[in-house]
Order: structure tokens, then sequence, then C-alpha cells
């Protein structure tokens, strides 16, 4: 009589996500888990363990529960030089800081130099400056640049030289624009910018809150570069250099490029069919799982050289 397989050995076995440890009881169930979770290398993930998560602060979250990953972590922290960073994470920033109409914009390269700085003409009537918030008054406005000429000046920088229509296609030379909750900004001016241009620390995935809320750009500031801003009057020239060192350290992570010389991974896993999924092995499934936003790695590889 041919032996029975074992009750307990069928309840134990389970299929494990090799990105962010989930288990599930059937293949089918860890197949259309990572077709949803677009696990992929740029994903932020423990240092000890190496669990992706969907953002930093997911990351602090999973390192403070886990007492083993933060024991590891907090003893190779106290060994680690000074200057190294704990989370491992040419274009332009521009912010404006505004009253009531009362505009002032401010526009740096990646260098941290200033390259244009003017208050904006308002176009109708001041009611309250706001001096105690973002330092305009009166006498600032008075021989105020006018917004079309303030808008001509920035996008002629933008645009490097290339036409407007090659911006809009595929960037060509013209420069990445950086910012925090930069389409309000955009707005406040009255421009548009192509979006495969703009770069948003309020919006990019891996500096939002676990539940995609957007943080403070004075909190992401305290978090990830370790001072504070904003304490009294809101300097835009301070808001535009915390931006372009946020970016530029999430642009530094050490990532790869995603699907160079995998076929199915340039496809991910539309193109092949359930009967195929089936067969491969978890680690098969996250080569060939995508992320669903563009990481800013990918911004320094040859491909993505916008601005340079």
């Amino acid at each position: 009589m041919a032996s029975e397989p074992d009750p307990s050995e069928s309840r134990t076995q389970r299929h494990k996500c090799p990105a962010c440890y989930k288990q599930f009881k059937r293949k089918l169930h860890l197949i259309e888990h990572m077709k949803i979770s677009y696990h992929s290398v740029h994903q932020p993930r423990c240092g000890v363990c190496q669990k992706h998560c969907k953002s930093f602060e997911s990351v602090r979250e999973h390192i403070s529960g886990e007492i083993i990953c933060m024991f590891i972590l907090i003893c190779q922290f106290l060994l680690w030089n000074k200057d190294r960073a704990l989370y491992r994470i040419s274009c332009y920033y521009v912010r404006f800081n505004y009253g009531c109409k009362a505009q002032w914009v401010c526009l740096v390269d990646e260098d941290e130099n200033l390259i244009f700085h003017t208050y904006v003409r308002p176009q109708i009537p001041v009611s309250n400056y706001r001096y105690e918030v973002n330092g305009v008054t009166e006498d600032h406005l008075r021989d105020a640049m006018p917004l079309n000429e303030v808008q001509d000046k920035i996008l002629k920088i933008l645009h490097n030289g290339e036409s407007v229509g090659r911006i809009r296609l595929d960037g060509g030379k013209g420069r990445l624009l950086v910012g925090h909750g930069i389409q309000h900004d955009l707005d406040c001016l009255r421009m548009k910018y192509p979006g495969q241009l703009l770069r948003d620390t309020a919006k990019y995935r891996p500096l939002v809150k676990t539940n995609l809320l957007s943080h403070s750009l004075k909190h992401l500031t305290k978090t990830y570069l370790g001072y504070d801003i904003q304490s009294g009057i809101h300097d835009p020239y301070e808001d535009c250099i915390s931006v372009m060192r946020l970016y530029k350290r999430m642009r530094g992570q050490d990532h790869q490029v995603e699907g160079l010389g995998n076929e199915k991974a340039n496809s991910g896993f539309d193109s092949i069919r359930s009967t195929e999924l089936e067969k491969l092995t978890p680690d098969e499934l996250y080569e060939i799982s995508i992320s669903d936003y563009k990481c800013w790695c990918l911004d320094l590889s040859k491909e993505c050289s916008l601005g340079s």
C-alpha cells in the first residue's frame, strides 16, 4: 500500500516572495502578488535582511519592529565612518515664494550656484505681503520684473537652446527641473514644463509616507539631510539648496538599469503565459518584475543624461 503524504508537510509548504518575504499557499497567489507589487532593484530595502519596502519611512518602521535588524544596523552604524550615510540613497531647481499674488523666484543649478533671482510684479494689488512668512515687502516689488519676462528668462535657461517641439517629444537637451510640489510653483508663474523633465521630491515614491501622502520639505530635510530649514522667514534659496541635495542623494543610490540584457524584464509579466509563469521560481519571477515609477538613479545613465 502506497504511503500517503504527510499532511503536516503540505500545510507548511509556502511560496515566499523573494523581495518582501510575504508567503502564499498557492503559486498563483504569489504570481498575482508580483504583478501588482512592482518589486524591483530600485525599491528601498533593509540594509540587514534586504527586505524590500515601498518607501524609506517603511524601512524605518521595519527596522524599529525587527529587533535583530535594528541591533545589527546599530552595530554597523557605530563602525561606519561618520561621513557615510545610514541609508544609501544636469538639473535645475526653481522655487517660488509667494504672498498674496507677490512672487519671489529663485533658480539654482546642481552645484548650488544661484542662476536666476528676482521678484515678480503682482498682477493685482497686494492686500497682505505676509512679510513675517516670506520676507516680501512693498519696496521689493516696486521695481519687480514683469511676469512674462520672468517666464521667458526661466524657459530660456531650462530649454538650453532646444526647440519647444523637441523638449515636449523626448526632452532633447532640456534641463531637468527639480522641486517640492513643483506643479504648484509652475502654476503660480503660469508656466508649463514637460512631465518627463520634472523631479518632484513631494511625489517621489521612496520619499512619501507609508500611505503614499507627501512629507513637507522641512521634514524631508531634517530626516534625510540632518538640518532644519524654514525656522523663520522662508528663504527660497534655502529651499532650493535643500531640494537639490535631496534629489542628488536619491539620484546617487547604488542601483542598476532595469532590463539590460533581459528581454523578459523589458516586457514584464504581460507577455508571458500563465502556465509559463507557474513554472518559474520566486527568484525568476522577481527578475521579470519592473518598477512602476522612474528611479532617479537612472538620470545618471547614458540613456537618461538629460540636461548634460
